[in-house]
């Protein structure tokens, strides 16, 4: 993947038929330049067809609902040092790959969702999420086993003081 190329701080990537809101780039880094100890930040997301009509919401769950599904939404920003920690996103988990690597970052990292609704993700016919939906179950069984089999990893969560914004000029 490109990230290997990239130089900024903060890192996610998208399909090239689905849309950002004019503000998701902006509202996502001002959410993880606030709160400083977030690893990252998902938010809503509008379901559209094929010619942009409306299918309906998604809002997110909690991170701690990954072992379950992949509660990362498409919408989704994390810090370079998330990455750095828990590697790339592997070939072996091909069509859940987000899945692995966001449960793997919300292992190490404390993530924040945000039900405001900042992406459009499309469903028509051959998109990746229609055309492989089979591989789906085995690959999550696969990856809940590694992730969750021992019952020994634990969902890291923001504490109350992570989730406080930091001020930036503090006047005495």
């Amino acid at each position: 993947m490109g990230f290997k190329f990239s130089q900024g701080d903060f890192l996610t990537w998208t399909s090239d038929d689905n849309l950002y809101a004019e503000t998701a780039i902006e509202y996502m880094v001002q959410q993880l330049c606030t709160f400083a100890e977030i690893g990252l930040v998902y938010c809503g997301v509008h379901h559209i067809n094929e010619t942009d009509g409306p299918i309906g919401p998604q809002l997110p769950l909690p991170p701690t609902a990954i072992a379950r599904d992949c509660t990362v939404t498409a919408c989704f920003l994390y810090r370079r040092k998330v990455m750095d920690a828990v590697g790339p996103y592997r070939p072996e988990y091909r069509y859940v790959e987000d899945w692995d690597f966001f449960t793997r970052a919300c292992l190490k990292f404390p993530a924040k969702f945000n039900f405001e609704l900042c992406y459009f993700y499309r469903h028509h016919g051959s998109s990746l999420t229609s055309a492989h939906r089979d591989k789906w179950k085995v690959l999550s069984e696969k990856l809940h086993r590694e992730h969750f089999g021992s019952g020994d990893n634990q969902i890291c969560l923001p504490t109350q003081q992570q989730l406080m914004p930091k001020p930036n000029n503090v006047i005495s």
